[in-house]
């Protein structure tokens, strides 16, 4: 008995305290020979198919191996064979595996056994944050079997709530901001058509939409009416013309006005002028010589916890040494990404010009440079808010200004010549006209 009790395929029953009767019908007891000629799952649930069998790991945690059967078979795998996820087993081999924590259990079996199947989501899922949170801080994780549970897979198709009920078990906070919501409330109403976690945030794509993509694109997939709505009150009388509006939804993100309790602020992401390609954290680390801990203090020269004009221009001049030409392409965004999922209905969106076209905008008191890693982690970085309002900034913001609100003297002085040289050519033509009114009388 002590002899099999140590072999791996009876050693989790036997630390989880089952008999031998527990597996094997005294009544009905059949050589093993037999047994392993019958179907690969019957074999495996005689010891999994019961609800006492439990994995041990070294830090005295366990994991229960019982697999519901029903549940499996109507899941997504429930044609798989055992051993297609479970490699190195077999009805004849039983290896023997231990493991620190549950942990390193799912981190090692998991992506492994899924990319078996599904490449492509797995290739995804390494380019998303989730995927640069298990590279930085690996119990942090969510893996495939965090939001798959692998022997009752379901899927979004089957079951749309399904994102809902997973995502919120880590993002507590920012589902119940959701909850408060127009979406949310849609939902509740009945309606199936409103986006949940994943309509926004891709599955197996997640990003930070605050960070990384302007969240107007996001919106407008669904609302693509947006534009031709926003025309008929948001326009600069007696004009109405959509350019007007499509450079707002490309300069401000959607959840600055529809989410106004989330507050605003400029974020400027840094990109290589020519290319249009954004310049890595990694890039401008190895051009200042430190790490990523020491970006913040390399930039900000005079430790007054803000970058300002003269050191971004400093950073400018650096990148260009290094044959790389910096253009920080600014719009506004939310200061509170999880407020912002408080999505409020369109009659309590701000509406107001003034907001944001006044020289004390709250919307412009706060402002940062946005690096991204190469996984598109952020790393913000705050820079004083007359970085937007000055002259040496020119070059780095060539693509940043809002009027009203970034007052560049010397921008103003070139605004002001041109309406003037606009305003003479009529003036001009009139005096003009004028002038030799006498001599085309003569002439005709």
């Amino acid at each position: 008995m002590a002899s099999i009790g140590r072999q791996a395929s009876h050693r989790g029953a036997a630390r989880s305290g089952l008999l031998c009767i527990d597996c094997h019908d005294p009544h009905a007891m059949k050589p093993m020979k037999e047994e392993k000629k019958r179907d690969e799952r019957r074999y495996c649930l005689s010891c999994h198919g019961r609800k006492g069998l439990a994995m041990k790991f070294e830090d005295g945690s366990s994991l229960s191996l019982f697999i519901d059967e029903g549940a499996f078979s109507s899941s997504s795998h429930g044609r798989n064979r055992c051993t297609f996820c479970h490699e190195g087993f077999s009805v004849n081999y039983h290896p023997k595996r231990s493991y620190k924590t549950k942990r390193e259990f799912s981190l090692t079996l998991a992506p492994r056994a899924c990319a078996r199947c599904h490449a492509e989501e797995c290739k995804r899922y390494e380019r998303c944050v989730h995927g640069a949170v298990l590279k930085r801080a690996r119990e942090l994780a969510p893996t495939c079997t965090d939001c798959h549970p692998a022997h009752a897979v379901r899927i979004e198709k089957e079951d749309k709530a399904l994102n809902l009920l997973k995502c919120k078990e880590c993002h507590k906070a920012i589902y119940g901001a959701y909850e408060q919501g127009v979406h949310f409330k849609a939902w509740q109403s009945g309606r199936r058509d409103v986006p949940l976690c994943t309509g926004c945030h891709r599955p197996h794509e997640v990003s930070v939409k605050s960070f990384n993509v302007r969240n107007s694109d996001v919106c407008l997939y669904c609302h693509r009416n947006a534009k031709t709505v926003h025309v008929g009150w948001f326009h600069n009388p007696p004009f109405k013309v959509s350019s007007f509006v499509e450079f707002h939804l490309q300069s401000i993100t959607c959840n600055v006005c529809h989410a106004p309790q989330a507050g605003g602020a400029v974020y400027l992401h840094p990109y290589e002028k020519a290319g249009r390609s954004p310049i890595l954290v990694e890039e401008v680390t190895k051009v200042l010589k430190v790490d990523r801990q020491g970006l913040k203090a390399a930039m900000d020269k005079n430790r007054d916890c803000l970058v300002d004009a003269r050191e971004l221009w400093a950073l400018f001049a650096d990148l260009l040494g290094e044959g790389r030409t910096l253009t920080l392409v600014g719009w506004m965004d939310v200061r509170d990404p999880v407020s912002s999922h408080t999505t409020k209905p369109k009659g309590l969106a701000l509406r107001s010009c003034e907001t944001c076209h006044r020289h004390d905008s709250p919307f412009f008191r706060d402002a940062f440079v946005l690096f991204r890693d190469q996984y598109g982690w952020p790393e913000a970085i705050r820079v004083h808010k007359d970085v937007l309002s000055t002259k040496s900034a020119l070059s780095p913001l060539s693509e940043f200004y809002a009027f009203g609100s970034t007052r560049i003297k010397l921008v103003d002085l070139f605004l002001v010549l041109a309406v003037c040289l606009a305003a003479l050519v009529p003036v001009g033509h009139i005096l003009l006209r004028l002038a030799t009114r006498a001599l085309r009388r003569r002439s005709r």
